[in-house]
């Protein structure tokens, strides 16, 4: 199939408890998610070198140590030589749990019954979703693929996906906003093979000290998603901000969009500071 595997042996999550972080607060010092943290520390996705990198600087430890795999490989490659040695370096990266691919492809699909919709993707993110579609077994298919694009957390169902196209030369941005309106309220919710989503208002500063883990009530309808198994029939749920809880079966869940300043009220904190027009 092509598709390199990587590490699980990272030390991340040791390193953060040894200076007393959450994944959240980790997640704030170097401007990503707690859900990517999870999938970081737990090997689901491997870290971008940038990332990687500032969260070895936020640990205050080094690469080889917070990612051991990469010690011994990198050095046998200098003490070889040969022509291809970036294209190895890459490979042993990979294999160590290290990303250093700075592309990010465009996701182009359909779930049953609704138009086409675009999203940014990172190489990780992309390769997850290539495992997850050529290993789907007929018990899997309820999974959800999760992942961040630069303006919303998405849910996918891949019971309910229809087609996908990867495209390594995307169409142009003004593009992907159009094919992706029909939005407005900052999180939507498509059911089975409704053409509208569910659109609910959410409070962006929901998350603060909301319980122990910090997530709020997206944070934790989204991260049930993420973790969900079509081994248990399931409803999840979260509060609007009206306080009004709402309930899905998350077998009936086709898609979901939760727009990123909701996941990081920092974002529309950073937009509300930027000044506006200057005379």
């Amino acid at each position: 199939m092509g598709i390199l595997e990587y590490s699980v042996d990272n030390r991340i999550r040791k390193f953060r408890e040894n200076k007393a972080l959450t994944q959240k607060q980790l997640a704030n010092l170097i401007g990503t998610s707690q859900q990517q943290i999870q999938r970081y520390e737990v090997g689901v996705s491997p870290v971008k070198l940038g990332t990687a990198v500032r969260i070895c600087e936020a640990l205050g430890a080094q690469v080889e140590d917070v990612f051991p795999a990469t010690r011994k490989s990198l050095r046998e490659l200098r003490a070889k030589d040969g022509a291809d040695q970036d294209g190895k370096v890459e490979k042993v990266l990979l294999e160590a749990g290290i990303e250093i691919d700075p592309a990010v492809w465009t996701l182009k699909f359909t779930v049953h019954g609704h138009p086409v919709r675009f999203y940014g993707i990172s190489v990780a993110d992309k390769n997850r979703l290539n495992n997850m579609l050529w290993d789907l077994s007929k018990d899997e298919t309820e999974q959800f693929f999760c992942f961040d694009s630069s303006e919303c957390a998405v849910a996918i169902n891949i019971r309910y996906l229809a087609f996908c196209q990867l495209l390594f030369d995307p169409p142009n941005i003004s593009q992907i906003r159009d094919e992706n309106e029909g939005k407005r309220e900052r999180v939507r919710v498509w059911i089975g093979s409704s053409t509208e989503p569910l659109c609910f208002g959410v409070d962006s500063d929901y998350a603060e000290d909301h319980d122990e883990t910090g997530l709020g009530p997206i944070g934790h309808f989204y991260a049930e998603l993420d973790m969900y198994s079509s081994d248990a029939e399931q409803f999840v749920n979260f509060t609007d901000e009206d306080g009004e809880i709402a309930y899905f079966r998350a077998q009936d869940i086709a898609l979901v969009e939760i727009d990123q300043s909701v996941l990081h009220p920092e974002l529309e904190e950073r937009d509300e500071e930027s000044p506006s027009n200057s005379n």
